[in-house]
């Protein structure tokens, strides 16, 4: 005779979201369907209280035991997305990276962030508070959130027109703001090689096109330095595949994250070339 296969058992952490939503499911519904801004508001704030009461709750009740476990779940998303970000960076790093010693300080610098964080974390483990000073360190924590939410509304209000931009976007074209980050790229590039040519003293004329600013720049930038600048080198692979995109079908193609980086990358080449005594001092 088979046997009953055993029930899995819910973790805390899936139990808790589970009530959150069935507790807010009225006020999100209502939210779904409320047109006036105001009414929205509040019923956002509504959820936002029924969700924040139902986790103290969930907290005052749990056992030691439970709350580890709890915590437990609750970085376990932080953490997979936290290594899938760092690998992404690293080779974001390694790609600009000239050679492997600039590299390998990427790393260093990396390893001694990673082992400030876990000191920081060893000393509240070692520093037994009690209920007052608890209290203490998590009103400290929320004024720290509340730091955060400020300065995360401020990013809002300054990037505001990007974000209306990137609204445009995503409802005629369905496209991220990766394509409008590539499309700033490619008009930087344009405005690099012209800058250089101002600094010359160089007339641009309106109608000029980019092919005729980079052969003017070209031989200029031979008869200032006494170094060959091919017209190639001012206009490499990934930008010029982009450009040629963006300037005539440009609203048919999205652009990828390894396309940006790529153009990024070959930027900040193109300004370490152009700009070679400048570019001593920059950090990338």
């Amino acid at each position: 005779m088979a046997k009953t296969p055993k029930k899995t058992k819910k973790s805390i952490l899936h139990e808790l979201q589970s009530k959150i939503t069935k507790e807010c499911e009225p006020y999100s519904k209502k939210l779904e369907k409320e047109k006036n801004k105001i009414k929205q508001l509040k019923l956002i704030q509504k959820i936002i209280q029924i969700d924040f009461k139902l986790r103290l709750d969930a907290i005052k009740k749990l056992s030691n035991k439970e709350w580890d476990n709890f915590v437990e779940e609750m970085y376990e998303p932080l953490n997979k997305q936290s290594i899938a970000l760092e690998v992404e960076a690293d080779e974001i790093v390694f790609k600009r990276s000239k050679n492997p010693k600039e590299f390998k300080q990427y790393e260093n610098q990396k390893k001694v962030l990673g082992q400030g964080l876990e000191s920081v974390l060893d000393i509240l483990n070692d520093s037994n508070l009690n209920t007052k000073q608890l209290r203490r360190y998590v009103e400290l924590m929320i004024h720290n959130n509340m730091v955060n939410l400020i300065t995360q509304s401020q990013n809002v209000v300054n990037f505001n027109a990007f974000h209306e931009a990137e609204k445009i976007v995503m409802r005629r074209m369905g496209f991220s703001y990766d394509w409008l980050i590539g499309l700033s790229l490619i008009q930087l590039h344009e405005n690099l090689i012209k800058k250089k040519l101002d600094t010359y003293g160089e007339k641009i004329k309106g109608d000029e096109s980019i092919n005729v600013l980079m052969k003017k720049l070209s031989t200029r930038f031979k008869k200032d330095t006494k170094l060959d600048i091919s017209v190639d080198l001012l206009m490499t692979n990934g930008i010029k595949k982009t450009r040629d995109v963006m300037s005539h079908e440009g609203y048919k193609y999205p652009i990828s994250k390894s396309q940006l980086n790529k153009i990024c990358n070959e930027l900040l080449e193109l300004e370490r070339i152009i700009y070679p005594e400048e570019s001593k001092n920059v950090k990338s």
